[in-house]
């Protein structure tokens, strides 16, 4: 959708403030990855982050558009950009 319109950035709203270093729920310490390459997120969600599905991320690679997690309970949060 984003590619089909032309968008310069997609955002991915979810329950976490962007990907992070660990689950939140069992690492209390877990922080927030600024920012990672399509290809390092592909293999992350494809080992078992799940935050994003592995193949969503195929379309604004090719598109070349930049994507960011947002967290919907964190608005102001600036989350995780995934790009090139």
């Amino acid at each position: 959708m984003a590619a089909g319109v032309g968008a310069a950035l997609y955002e991915n709203w979810t329950d976490v403030p962007g990907l992070m270093t660990g689950d939140p729920g069992a690492d209390p310490g877990a922080r927030v990855i600024p920012a990672v390459s399509y290809a390092q997120m592909r293999v992350l969600a494809q080992n078992g982050a799940q935050v994003l599905h592995p193949d969503c991320l195929e379309p604004v690679a090719r598109a070349g558009i930049p994507t960011r997690i947002r967290c919907t309970m964190m608005p102001d949060a600036p989350g995780t950009i995934i790009g090139k």
